[in-house]
């Protein structure tokens, strides 16, 4: 899950600031890239504390195994910080302060792609890892609404006074990945 979360990341990069004569781009690049390599430190950190609670990151197992480790503060965390990573990628509220920056700076097809493809890849990994029962409790459900709700009032608000094509499809976007946060919890 990590390597290819991390593979079609590392194109966004590069496709951002594929125009290196317009100083918007190479910006929006340089953020892109330095809050990108932010959630992913979170994102490994997530699944290092997860392995070494656990013992496994298989979707498989994990979810067996979520029942014993869910009141150890290590594994719980771990989770939080996996959802952070992916949080990011998705562009939920709180993570979601690079995407109107970064889509306003980048080529118009990076930025129809960036709207699409980053959300795709991060909520299914958000799909198998909470749906699949990692994440399985009331109060894991009632965070993700939360978090979706918050996302959905968010994107929809700031896409309001927006004169910016791109960046109202950046905002557009945030709220679009509150509509996908909502299917996560079972």
């Amino acid at each position: 899950m990590f390597v290819s979360l991390e593979l079609i990341t590392i194109t966004f990069y590069l496709l951002t600031s594929f125009q290196r004569a317009r100083l918007l781009s190479l910006e929006a690049g340089v953020k892109y890239l330095i809050l990108g390599a932010l959630s992913t430190a979170f994102t490994v950190f997530g699944i290092a504390l997860i392995f070494g609670t656990a013992g496994t990151t298989s979707f498989a197992v994990l979810p067996a195994l979520a029942k014993n480790f869910s009141d150890q503060p290590l594994f719980v965390l771990g989770l939080l910080m996996l959802l952070a990573g992916l949080g990011f990628k998705i562009a939920a509220f709180p993570f979601q302060i690079w995407a109107p920056d970064v889509y306003q700076g980048a080529p118009t097809p990076t930025t129809a792609f960036l709207a699409i493809g980053s959300k795709a890849a991060a909520s299914c990994c958000c799909c198998g890892l909470f749906r699949g029962g990692a994440g399985r409790g009331d109060h894991w459900n009632k965070l993700l609404i939360l978090i979706s709700g918050i996302t959905i009032l968010y994107g929809n608000l700031c896409a309001i006074p927006q004169r910016n094509l791109k960046r109202l499809l950046g905002y557009s976007s945030i709220s679009h990945a509150g509509y996908l946060l909502l299917g996560v919890p079972p």
